[in-house]
């Protein structure tokens, strides 16, 4: 192979789906959305290269919730927005390189949720998204094999937000999203945490609100970092933060061109990555790290070696 070249990698998207598939060491992809096509097709990355694993299994959508089951050794995904403008309501495992849809009822269908995997429980925990005709504020428990609504109260509704399970605290923490209120898109700026009973609002001030931005645990300095996003003032955000548990820090450090529609994760070798998303010059299909000293660094043939 010509060290020269450029990987091979997935097509150019955004509102993809992204988790880390800890028994076999690797991120999977699945999905996602480029102006006049939705993806269907599941990638995975081993730290070093992209493979296609599967054009098969969940019709073509975006903006599905995933997470990785740590108990069950397996993915879930749930959810999305369909080419026809339909929002599903579907419950999907990835096991054994291969999808196998779940039987099962569950939250009604939304996009633009988010779902993590919650240790102390052994249970995933969904929270809102969007529907067809409203943003949703609702808190739902998978067990592997049954959906249950929680009775709690949470935050207010919203969509395009991220959270991640802080193994420090063990609390999962969300950040922003947007809402629509008379027709108009507004984003939101606010953290809460969930510690498997209740959701609390933490109220010190953080990044600028914003929507569709990336979050992932780092597992090696125990911090929540996020990066990127939009807000109707800001089409695209470059801004890199880190949450400690107590409070929200600026990085100052170079990062990668402003994006959003974005997903991060942790991976193997303890370095973050990112992948793609819309920008001001359409979709990307760049695969970013960044390393535990905060130094980001787009990978090509010869990177990471």
């Amino acid at each position: 192979m010509d060290p020269s070249s450029t990987l091979k990698s997935p097509d150019k998207r955004f509102s993809y789906s992204l988790a880390y598939e800890e028994n076999n060491k690797r991120v999977i992809l699945f999905g996602g959305f480029a102006p006049g096509k939705k993806f269907d097709d599941t990638w995975s990355w081993d730290g070093h290269q992209w493979e296609l694993l599967s054009s098969s299994g969940p019709v073509a959508r975006d903006s599905a919730a995933i997470t990785y089951d740590n108990q069950r050794k397996c993915i879930f995904l749930f959810g999305g927005h369909l080419h026809d403008d339909r929002f599903e309501n579907d419950t999907w495992q990835w096991k054994d390189d291969q999808w196998t849809q779940i039987d099962v009822s569950g939250p009604p269908a939304r996009n633009h949720s988010s779902m993590v995997y919650f240790p102390e429980l052994g249970k995933t925990i969904l929270f809102g998204g969007r529907s067809k005709t409203e943003d949703l504020g609702d808190t739902w428990a998978w067990d592997g094999t049954t959906w249950q609504q929680l009775d709690i109260e949470g935050p207010p509704p919203r969509d395009g937000y991220r959270m991640v399970y802080d193994s420090a605290p063990k609390k999962i923490v969300l950040f922003g999203g947007r809402v629509r209120s008379q027709n108009k898109l507004s984003q939101l700026g606010d953290t809460w945490e969930f510690d498997g009973a209740k959701w609390t609002q933490v109220n010190i001030p953080g990044p600028e609100p914003r929507s569709h931005h990336g979050m992932a645990y780092d597992h090696i300095n125990k911090t929540t970092i996020l990066f990127g996003g939009l807000n109707n003032a800001t089409p695209y955000f470059d801004d890199l933060w880190q949450w400690d548990g107590q409070s929200w820090k600026i990085l100052d450090t170079t990062c990668p061109p402003p994006r959003a529609r974005i997903s991060m994760t942790s991976q193997a070798n303890g370095n973050i990555l990112l992948f793609g998303g819309d920008s001001s010059l359409g979709p990307k299909n760049d695969t970013w790290e960044m390393d535990k000293e905060n130094i980001w660094e787009k990978h090509n043939e010869t990177s990471f070696r």
